[in-house]
């Protein structure tokens, strides 16, 4: 932002407010200052989506504003407080994950552009909005954003899913890569299909049911990269067929590779929700972007060098390798499943919550049965706010989705840990707790090594691992190293 710009506007503003505010009429403006205006609503126009903190620092006070003619009142920021219903579109890009935020009421809709980060929230969110406006852009504090519904778990995640997949081409490469029986094994019939391994993670209570239509060619050439332009025509296609959109909460539009850059996006939550699949029909993005549909987002992994755990560790997007909102087909992670509700929730399968030091068993994730399937246990808790970081952990075992664990010694014959803070969807962090080695497909701690946490001194150690799980010794201070084993902090 130009400095030098907002300072000499300010001064023409002062040298001319007078004129405005003593009750006499108006002079004719000097062209420099309007000139002067209108170059720093440009550059305040590009200022909000590029650093929103540096706009709603620069912004001018409301008592500056009030001064202003009313030729110039078009031109400049202003206080605005939305009620509205959120919006959040997701795109998975190469280099990582792309949030677009919304909020709309009524026939408006406003973007967001967000000075930190946000909390807890996803589309459908009923929320109040107060920031700074600037045409239909709003710059907003995350502690502005205020939710006026807030449910405990996820909403929509149970019993069938009404969806629609459908699928268009382009005005200028009118291709079918594959098949409506292709696309249907994917997501509806296939022994691997999407809506199997729904079934199976949500421990037999969720799964989708519908159907694939098309190919429909629509009016927008490859070359464009406009989803609601998609959206749009593939449901004016499908109705025009004498369809009915309005029955199904979850929507899948699918086409071959155009100019957007990346495999899927998706709206974050919603109903319905959205989704859209770029040349890639297959389980490992359509279920990813179903996923965000009930309103998860990534999973990662800290890459903290040759210790599993520190203070200045690596944020690696999409890096937990053992869940699908990481870079796997494998089961969504246990702090995943509890958002949804699949764990911990109703009759779900239980999580176990551990207090004190002992021994803790922790039964094989993949099974329908009503053992614990991770244990869960405090790290950290924030000292303003009180919110709680947690440890989970996991065994797994190669059964159906995750049947690839049987090339896995490591998982196989140990336990996945990873952390999640309460009331922050994106704090899902597997760690890697085989750290002298460079790959991210052995991350599990293995019988004969101790974990001891670098800040809080916790310790962790598996005691045994069998057919049916496995247990757990978890000391709330730093333990002694057991006979033969290996620390690793």
């Amino acid at each position: 932002m130009n400095m030098r710009l907002i300072m000499s506007f300010l001064f023409f503003l002062t040298m001319f407010a007078p004129s405005y505010t003593d009750g006499s009429e108006p002079v004719e403006l000097a062209p420099m200052v309007v000139e002067q205006a209108i170059a720093r609503h440009e550059q305040m126009s590009s200022l909000i989506k590029t650093d929103p903190a540096e706009f709603l620092r620069l912004a001018m006070s409301k008592e500056m504003r009030s001064k202003l003619p009313a030729q110039l009142q078009g031109l400049v920021e202003h206080e605005i407080k939305v009620t509205g219903t959120l919006e959040i579109l997701h795109e998975d890009w190469p280099d990582g994950a792309r949030y677009y935020w919304f909020v709309k009421n009524g026939s408006q809709t406003y973007s967001l552009y967000i000075a930190g980060q946000p909390g807890e929230f996803y589309s459908g969110l009923n929320v109040m909005v107060k920031g700074i406006g600037f045409e239909d852009k709003i710059a907003v504090y995350p502690a502005d954003i205020i939710r006026l519904t807030a449910p405990a778990i996820l909403p929509n995640t149970f019993g069938q899913q009404k969806t629609i997949v459908i699928l268009v081409n382009f005005q200028d490469t009118p291709v079918q890569p594959h098949t409506l029986d292709f696309a249907r094994d994917v997501v509806f019939t296939g022994a691997k299909s999407v809506s199997n391994y729904l079934l199976e993670n949500s421990y037999q209570q969720t799964s989708l049911t519908g159907d694939v239509f098309g190919w429909f060619t629509i009016a927008q050439d490859s070359t464009i990269c406009d989803l609601a332009g998609i959206e749009s025509k593939a449901i004016q296609a499908f109705t025009a067929t004498g369809g009915n959109i309005s029955g199904y909460n979850r929507r899948v539009y699918a086409f071959p590779r155009n100019v957007c850059p990346w495999a899927g996006a998706a709206m974050v939550g919603g109903s319905p929700s959205r989704a859209w699949i770029n040349d890639n029909m297959n389980l490992r993005v359509v279920a990813h972007e179903l996923g965000h549909g009930f309103g998860l987002l990534h999973s990662h992994g800290l890459e903290c060098g040759t210790v599993s755990l520190a203070d200045n560790c690596e944020f690696i997007e999409y890096g937990d390798t053992q869940d699908v909102m990481g870079s796997s087909v494998y089961h969504f992670n246990a702090f995943q499943k509890e958002l949804l509700g699949w764990l911990n929730y109703g009759s779900s399968p239980p999580i176990r919550t551990v207090n004190q030091v002992g021994a803790n068993s922790i039964g094989v994730y993949e099974k329908v049965d009503q053992n614990p399937k991770a244990l869960k246990f405090v790290r950290l808790v924030d000292p303003v706010t009180r919110t709680k970081t947690w440890y989970y952990l996991e065994t797994r075992r190669p059964i159906g989705f995750d049947s690839g664990y049987s090339t896995n010694p490591n998982v196989s014959n140990g336990v996945i840990v990873r952390t999640g803070t309460d009331g922050n969807r994106n704090s899902s962090f597997l760690l890697d707790m085989t750290p002298l080695t460079l790959s991210w497909a052995d991350p599990a701690l293995e019988k004969g090594i101790l974990f001891v946490d670098p800040k809080t001194s916790l310790s962790l150690s598996v005691v045994s691992v069998d057919a049916d799980g496995a247990v757990v010794a978890i000391a709330f201070n730093s333990a002694p190293m057991p006979p033969g084993g290996v620390s690793v902090q």
